[in-house]
């Protein structure tokens, strides 16, 4: 009897540090808005646009204008601030084959996937449905969590797609 009431507690720690450890890795939300803000690779994000510590290749990191870029420069940018130099060719791949190479972010598939990166709605208690919809850098963020950081996408039906990249 001991070692059941052993194990669970055990068993219960274990569940409250993975919880702390999910809480750990969400965004951010600031106080004053409702803008979600997070620091991802040095850069601090919210949907107006990014905050970057340093440089990379050479030029400063940002995110144009909405009406200044196409729904494929505004996901690659994105995609170039979140995910590390070597995940870029895959992550651009995957958002291109889940949206038909439209890269639109307000798009909702047949199973009620959302985003540009098309997340299933098994994930909404993770993350919010109606934020991926209309946040490409939220959308973004949340394929980086879900893609181990770009190095493990079989969550993606359309993965084998780009394998090489």
């Amino acid at each position: 009897m001991l070692w059941r009431l052993v194990l669970a507690t055990v068993l219960a720690t274990l569940a409250l540090l993975a919880a702390a450890a999910l809480l750990a890795s969400s965004p951010v939300w600031a106080s004053q808005a409702d803008e979600p803000i997070w620091e991802v690779r040095g850069c601090v994000t919210n949907e107006q646009a990014p905050t970057c510590k340093g440089e990379a290749d050479g030029k400063a990191l940002g995110v144009s204008a909405a009406s200044e870029a196409s729904p494929k420069d505004t996901a690659i940018e994105v995609i170039e601030i979140i995910f590390a130099p070597e995940y870029h060719a895959v992550a651009t791949c995957i958002a291109g084959a889940e949206t038909g190479g439209r890269y639109l972010n307000g798009l909702v598939g047949a199973a009620g996937e959302v985003s540009v990166w098309q997340i299933h709605p098994i994930h909404f208690g993770r993350f919010d449905s109606q934020l991926l919809q209309r946040d490409t850098y939220y959308a973004t963020w949340a394929a980086y969590q879900l893609s181990d950081g770009g190095a493990d996408w079989r969550a993606w039906s359309t993965q084998y797609l780009c394998e090489g990249y």
